[in-house]
């Protein structure tokens, strides 16, 4: 998936979308839903999911390379 943010006109890559920049986009979601309504409640469910599905991701890469490091 690419991603163009307007104003900088820079296409964004999987790698350019952070844990850190998911969670500061989910307090806006929560700001938009809390302002707008429920409308907007799949697109804060899609990017919670998201960040969990990261966190997951992370931590099987950090048992793999443990696993590594133990491996006499």
């Amino acid at each position: 998936m690419k991603v163009i943010i307007p104003q900088k006109r820079k296409q964004l890559t999987q790698e350019d979308i952070t844990i850190e920049l998911l969670q500061e986009a989910s307090l806006v979601m929560a700001e938009i839903l809390q302002q707008y309504g429920d409308i907007y409640l799949p697109i804060f469910i899609r990017v919670l999911k998201e960040i969990e599905k990261r966190k997951h991701q992370q931590s099987y890469k950090e048992i793999a390379l443990q696993m590594l490091a133990d491996k006499p």
